[in-house]
């Protein structure tokens, strides 16, 4: 089976036009790397009004946002997927910065980037090659396998605050909001990396916040991450604001 379920919110800005509002990313599943992500709309729901408006035209926004930190050399496949998943900036670049309906929120964006940054080290950062990681693992003891999966965590949350770091700085990205608390492009992620072997398949989850992996055996669909959350506060998530954990 085969399926990939996204929905976004609607809404009806003061002209009367429809304008789509979701704050979590595309979804991503392919060659065993999954990818969710959700950006916060209460601490990261200020609109983004200073930034570079040249990343609103579909054409110039690759090379102005992403080639700085990946560079030109990935594949069609993955510069079209992390384009088009900002597709509503797009739609509304002629009137982008009319009114709070037609901006888009830092969290919109953040868990856009994050996806991006996360597809980018999985696919391209040979410490992440997923053959070379699952392998590595394998080899190890048991005893000493959380250590290495702490210290590949470590690493993924590095790289993603650096590029995501680098991206603010050339886009633009800052807190607009005067409101105490607001964070600087904040998301959860969740990641899951599986290998199929001849007895069955192994799986390593990365994540931060609240959003959920899963694995679905012979035995049903159960949750394998537990949400970064106290008092329906979430106690860990990507931001640009402050420290993060890659678990």
């Amino acid at each position: 089976m085969r399926s990939v379920l996204y929905h976004q919110k609607q809404k009806t800005d003061p002209s009367g036009r429809r304008i789509y509002i979701g704050e979590d990313a595309y979804p991503y599943a392919g060659d065993g790397i999954f990818i969710v992500a959700d950006g916060l709309g209460g601490r990261g729901g200020y609109p983004h009004t200073r930034i570079d408006r040249r990343i609103l035209d579909r054409e110039q926004f690759y090379g102005l946002v992403f080639a700085p930190v990946f560079g030109e050399n990935v594949s069609e496949e993955f510069r079209a997927f992390v384009t088009d998943s900002f597709r509503e900036i797009f739609e509304t670049k002629d009137y982008y910065f009319e009114n709070s309906a037609t901006t888009r929120s830092s969290g919109y964006f953040a868990s856009r980037l994050v996806t991006a940054i996360a597809l980018y080290e999985l696919t391209y950062n040979p410490d992440f090659e997923k053959h070379t990681l699952f392998e590595t693992l394998r080899a190890l003891p048991a005893d000493r396998r959380d250590e290495a999966l702490r210290d590949y965590g470590d690493k993924l949350g590095f790289l993603l605050y650096e590029k995501l770091n680098a991206i603010a700085a050339n886009v633009g990205f800052e807190v607009e909001t005067r409101i105490s608390g607001a964070y600087l492009l904040p998301s959860t992620l969740a990641v899951g990396l599986t290998d199929e072997r001849e007895d069955g398949v192994d799986a390593v989850y990365f994540w931060a916040g609240d959003s959920r992996a899963y694995f679905w055996d012979a035995d049903g669909l159960g949750q394998v991450t537990e949400d970064h959350e106290k008092d329906e506060t979430m106690t860990n998530l990507i931001t640009l604001t402050k420290p993060f954990a890659i678990e």
